[in-house]
C-alpha cells in the first residue's frame, strides 16, 4: 500500500468519517467521536490533511451534489 500500518488506519477511519457525513442528523463531532477522535480539533485537522477541506465544508459540498 505505500503507507505505514498508522497511516493506512487513519486513512480508512477517515474515508469511514466521509461516509458518515452524508448521512442527515449527524454532526461533526458524533462522527469524529464515533471514529476514535477524542477532539473535534484533532480530527478537523486530520480531515483537512486528507481532503484539503474542513468536514463541514465537505458535507456541504457532497450533500449539495446529491440534490442536484
Amino acid at each position: 500500500t505505500g503507507m505505514t500500518w498508522r497511516q493506512y488506519l487513519l486513512q480508512s477511519r477517515l474515508l469511514r468519517a466521509m461516509a458518515l457525513l452524508t448521512e442527515p442528523g449527524r454532526t461533526v463531532i458524533d462522527v469524529a467521536t464515533e471514529i476514535g477522535f477524542d477532539s473535534v480539533s484533532a480530527f478537523t485537522r486530520a480531515f483537512v490533511r486528507l481532503t484539503s477541506e474542513t468536514p463541514t465544508a465537505y458535507r456541504r459540498r457532497v450533500t449539495s451534489q446529491q440534490g442536484d
